[in-house]
């Protein structure tokens, strides 16, 4: 199996570019870092690893510094990286993996909750399957969208979809509005609809 190496470039405070070597040996453990990077309210930065079938993604924290701390396995692949809330915490979500797919919630020390876990049949009202990134609206809500599933649906994949509001202490909120795409699948991101 061949080994594969990411590198981490880092813009030091003199405003010099230093290639910080972090993820090594990606391919003999199946995961890699996908996502883009937020920066915490603690100035480090984190993000997912996507997984695969066989190996669960992972959350991770890295310092400027190039140190590297994973904090969380999660629960199947990662769709996305991390949004910073408003409430201080980091929020994102899995394709399926246990069910329909979950969004979740990780501190800056890693504790992990389920906020919202989907289910995994097509007539879902929620949907399942969320793809694309989490966004927080100006009203304090996160909106995200599911690659199936919805009211009324009866197809398994890409022939139905959700847009979905969540409070931050979970559960989703309001009406799921379904989306049909016959000709294209369902909405990938809230940047989609």
């Amino acid at each position: 199996m061949r080994a594969a190496h990411i590198s981490l470039f880092l813009s030091l405070a003199a405003g010099a570019l230093a290639q910080t070597p972090v993820f090594t040996n990606l391919a003999s453990v199946r995961v890699h870092p996908y996502w883009g990077l937020v920066q915490g309210l603690n100035g480090q930065l984190y993000s997912t690893t996507a997984g695969t079938r066989r190996v669960a993604g992972q959350i991770f924290e890295i310092t400027t510094g190039g140190t590297l701390t994973y904090l969380h396995k999660l629960w199947g692949t990662a769709q996305t990286g991390l949004l910073l809330a408003s409430d201080g915490n980091f929020y994102g979500n899995t394709l399926k993996g246990q069910g329909g797919g979950k969004i979740f919630r990780v501190t800056h020390s890693g504790k992990m909750t389920i906020v919202h876990a989907f289910c995994s049949l097509p007539g879902c009202a929620d949907g399942f399957a969320p793809e694309g990134p989490l966004i927080q609206g100006a009203d304090g809500y996160l909106y995200g969208t599911t690659a199936a599933g919805g009211p009324g649906c009866t197809a398994q994949y890409n022939a139905c979809g959700t847009i979905f509001r969540m409070a931050l202490a979970g559960g989703l909120t309001g009406p799921r509005i379904a989306v049909a795409h016959p000709d294209r699948g369902a909405p990938q991101s809230c940047h989609d609809v």
